[in-house]
């Protein structure tokens, strides 16, 4: 459904309200009105269920996985300045989720098939005299007024005079809001009087209009007219904030030639006559409605003010990146992170300002600001996106530590998904650190380069370029981007996570990460450090490693961190498992499955699966194991790493159909198995030797059987194997 016209926001989130039984999953609020660029709605959308681009997977198909087999109802409001990457997102997520009804609003039809189509009414003033407060309108109005004379006792003259009222701004709702807001100073007849003469005199509206956007023109320019120049200033530059906005932002941005005792004061008298909304909480945030910010943007434009407060705009929120990056790898991480969610709307604003305006040494300077908060909140590709726009813009004339950062962020980005664009990303970077023969530098970007590699390909040279990192940044530890101890905490941990496990090193690396982010207190990165010391099974303390492990996932369970939660759960699962403990790695397992599949991490959404498979099948339910394995199997040609996934499927899909009792498959893909090489080093190793299970293979197919079956899977042709192995699986 599609709802159109004055107050349909409104009216879409009060219709939701009374819907929301209906549904199982809930009633779910997209505002759409703070995005500026058509290619950041399907974030927006996302971004309500803390959805993001994950390891091998698109936005778009992490978001149709989420929303498939859920029952919902989703409100996306405002979607009219950017109708065209709303209707496709709109289109598409009906498609794929038969069971999601979406409400959007627009001043204009979407044009998505199926839509129907509902213009908002105005408010209903049927009601005459002392019935009058019976109807929509006045009850709205009522309810305004006694907000701020809650013992108004009105006389019927008085009522009528607000019929009148109600009647001349023909229902609208928000223009009934600002006309009660006057009575703080008038009368009901009084105002009524002054509104019936004034439209006369404000009927400048243009003519073209329609008569319902003449009347909101007409009344938003009354409640203008009223306001001394002051507070005209201050509201029309308020219109620059993309989203909500606190009192220190308003004096930062749109006050720097008043007084803070003005601004305050400017702003009470806003909030007293509805134009601006006050928003309690730790910190109260203001926040202008959508047709209110676009008529006091207009007023900004004719009083040629807009690109000098959009660039007082820029330079707040790029400073206020600057000031919150230290405390986003500190003790203080988790608020501070709040506080930038509260904001992102208006940095995102603030970076197209800085890159319209080719302030493009302060744009890549926020976006590096902004690196450790993308990679805590699983926004990489977002942060890829910001980097690489700037870096295709910077010349050579920006300055060399700046461009340098933006290599290395956007390549550390690239490596956390997989992508291969980041080893020439970083190798770029590394020639330039080269140039300038900084120890520092070329540090860094050995490290980006290593990380890169061994993410994108498993490459042995990924080492090498890690060893290098290190020896450079302990033998020169002065201070370059971050303070020496984040880095070289931030190089234990790389150590820690990459090299082999039978390394006489690798253990002091994981310490040596632990306690420095420890001291720090960067808890994502410490939880991180914790469960890598996984990688030490069968070569460090037993007890030790499972405190870690149980310690990460408690440290993340309620953060703002939940590309690392999925993977605590996940490896915590998995040494269970191995440590003969399936019914405690079951549900680790599978909560680790379910987080990182909505989260789009393909590769360990894949490996949860499969270890989820192997948990129940050790406690004696093959028939549960199935339905996690047929999913797996189904993606396997599309999975970021097949040397590592198909291999490690076939293996538990042996084991797996041998419990189920389909002989013949399981032989058929024991051969299969056997025939398919196993490319990549790994953690937890491959049992490749399925002893057991061809024991019980040959019992009963009997030894000719089982080589038939045996050969026709090592020669089986992949695609029609998992076809085959899916269609079983699926068949449980």
């Amino acid at each position: 459904m599609c709802i159109r016209d004055r107050g349909k926001t409104r009216l879409a989130i009060e219709a939701a309200a009374r819907l929301r039984d209906r549904y199982r999953d809930g009633v779910w609020l997209v505002e759409l009105a703070p995005i500026v660029d058509q290619h950041l709605v399907l974030t927006q959308v996302a971004a309500t269920w803390d959805l993001r681009p994950g390891h091998g997977a698109p936005l778009e198909d992490v978001l149709q996985r989420f929303l498939a087999g859920r029952e919902l109802l989703l409100v996306i409001d405002n979607c009219e300045h950017v109708l065209d990457a709303a209707a496709r997102t709109i289109h598409d997520l009906l498609r794929g989720a038969p069971g999601v009804t979406i409400v959007a609003t627009s001043r204009e039809s979407l044009g998505v098939p199926g839509e129907l189509e509902y213009r908002v009414g105005t408010l209903a003033l049927e009601a005459e005299g002392a019935d009058a407060r019976a109807s929509d309108a006045v009850r709205l109005f009522l309810d305004r007024l006694r907000s701020t004379r809650p013992d108004a006792d009105l006389s019927d003259d008085e009522l009528e005079a607000i019929v009148r009222v109600c009647r001349r701004v023909e229902g609208i709702p928000l223009a009934i809001e600002l006309a009660a807001a006057r009575t703080r100073v008038l009368t009901p007849t009084e105002l009524a009087d002054r509104l019936e003469s004034t439209f006369e005199a404000l009927g400048a509206a243009a003519k073209t209009s329609a008569p319902r956007q003449r009347t909101l023109t007409a009344t938003l320019d009354w409640s203008y007219e009223l306001l001394d120049e002051p507070q005209r200033r201050l509201f029309r530059r308020l219109s620059v904030f993309a989203g909500g906005f606190d009192l220190d932002a308003v004096a930062q941005v749109c006050g720097a030639a008043e007084p803070d005792q003005d601004v305050l004061e400017g702003l009470e008298s806003l909030v007293d006559r509805s134009l601006v909304v006050s928003v309690p909480g730790v910190r109260t945030r203001f926040r202008l409605l959508e047709p209110v910010r676009q008529y006091a943007h207009r007023h900004l434009v004719e009083a040629h003010e807009s690109d000098r407060f959009a660039a007082a705009h820029a330079r707040h929120f790029a400073a206020f990146a600057a000031t919150a990056a230290p405390h986003t790898r500190g003790s203080e991480q988790m608020a501070w992170e709040r506080r930038i969610d509260d904001d992102y709307d208006d940095i995102r604003l603030a970076l197209e300002t800085l890159l319209q305006q080719d302030e493009l040494e302060t744009y890549l300077a926020v976006a590096f600001d902004l690196f450790h908060y993308w990679m805590h909140l699983g926004m990489q590709v977002e942060g890829v996106a910001v980097l690489k726009a700037g870096l295709a813009r910077a010349g050579s004339e920006s300055a060399l530590d700046i461009r340098l950062r933006a290599w290395f962020a956007g390549a550390m980005l690239l490596a956390e998904i997989t992508d291969p664009a980041g080893i020439e990303l970083a190798r770029e970077g590394l020639d330039l650190a080269r140039s300038t023969g900084d120890p520092n530098r070329i540090g860094r970007l050995e490290l980006a380069l290593g990380a890169a590699i061994r993410h994108a390909t498993n490459d042995p040279d990924y080492l090498e370029h890690l060893l290098d990192a290190r020896s450079l940044l302990r033998d020169h530890p002065e201070p370059c981007w971050w303070e020496p101890a984040w880095d070289r905490a931030y190089t234990e941990l790389m150590l820690a996570a990459y090299l082999p496990p039978d390394d006489i090193e690798k253990e002091a690396h994981v310490r040596a990460a632990i306690a420095d982010y420890r001291e720090l207190g960067d808890r994502v990165m410490e939880a991180q450090a914790l469960f890598e010391s996984a990688s030490l099974i069968g070569h460090a303390d037993e007890r030790w490693l499972m405190d870690n492990l149980y310690r990460s996932v408690e440290m993340l369970d309620g953060m703002q961190a939940p590309y690392q939660h999925g993977h605590a759960l996940m490896i915590l699962g998995i040494v269970l498992g191995l440590d003969g403990e399936p019914g405690a790695a079951a549900p680790q397992l599978a909560e680790a499955r379910e987080q990182l599949g909505e989260m789009g991490d393909v590769s360990c959404w894949a490996q949860s699966s499969r270890a989820l498979s192997l948990a129940r099948a050790d406690l004696g339910s093959a028939e549960a194991a199935a339905g996690p394995l047929a999913e797996v199997v189904a993606v396997l040609p599309t999975l970021p790493m097949p040397e590592y996934d198909i291999p490690r499927t076939l293996d538990v899909a042996v084991r797996v159909l041998t419990d189920l009792g389909r002989w013949e498959t399981a032989a058929y893909t024991l051969g299969l198995a056997r025939a398919t090489p196993f490319e990549v080093a790994t953690l937890f190793p491959r049992d490749t030797s399925f002893e057991d299970q061809e024991r019980t293979l040959r019992r009963e197919l009997g030894e000719q059987e089982l080589r038939r079956c045996l050969e026709e899977g090592a020669a089986a042709d992949h695609a029609i194997a998992f076809g085959r192995l899916g269609h079983e699986l699926r068949a449980v």
